[in-house]
C-alpha cells in the first residue's frame, strides 16, 4: 500500500518535471521564432559575413563605391553605422552589404588630398536614388547616404 503511493508519487512528479520542463523549451523556440528580427538587428563590424541568415532578400541590399581616377587609397575606410566596414586596399571599388535605415560614410582624415568617389552600382531593392553620386573627401568623413529599402 505504502510502496503503491510511492510510486504514485513518483510518476507525478515525473510528469511534472517532464512537463515543465518540455513547456519551458517550447516557451523558448516560440520566443526565438517570434522575435528573431531583433537578434540580426546588432552589428558585428570585425566579422566578414555581417547579416543573420534571418535576413529575406528585400530586407538587404549592396552598394558598389569606387574611386575617380586611377589612384588607390589604402587606408581610405567605408564606414556603416558609424563603423568601419571595409578598406580599399589595393581596389578601386569596395562592394558593401547594407540593409534599411544603415548611414553610409566615407572616411578621409588621414589623406591631405581631395578624393573623389563615385556609387558605382546600387541593388534594385534601394528605393532612394543614389547611383552615380559623387562626393568629394578632403581630412574629412562624409557621408554617402542614408539606405532606404
Amino acid at each position: 500500500m505504502i510502496r503503491m503511493k510511492i510510486e504514485k508519487i513518483d510518476f507525478i512528479e515525473k510528469f511534472l518535471l517532464y512537463s515543465t520542463v518540455i513547456l519551458i523549451l517550447m516557451m523558448v523556440s516560440f520566443n526565438y521564432l517570434t522575435n528573431y528580427n531583433r537578434y540580426y538587428s546588432v552589428y558585428y563590424a570585425q566579422e566578414e559575413e555581417k547579416y543573420n541568415f534571418f535576413l529575406s532578400p528585400k530586407q538587404e541590399g549592396f552598394v558598389v563605391i569606387g574611386l575617380v581616377g586611377q589612384q588607390t587609397y589604402h587606408d581610405l575606410e567605408v564606414l556603416v553605422n558609424g563603423e568601419v566596414h571595409k578598406t580599399f586596399g589595393e581596389d578601386t571599388a569596395v562592394t558593401i552589404a547594407v540593409r534599411d535605415r544603415d548611414l553610409v560614410q566615407v572616411n578621409a582624415t588621414m589623406y591631405a588630398e581631395k578624393i573623389t568617389l563615385r556609387i558605382l552600382e546600387v541593388s534594385s531593392n534601394i528605393k532612394n536614388s543614389i547611383p552615380y553620386k559623387e562626393i568629394t573627401v578632403n581630412k574629412n568623413i562624409e557621408i554617402l547616404s542614408l539606405i532606404q529599402i
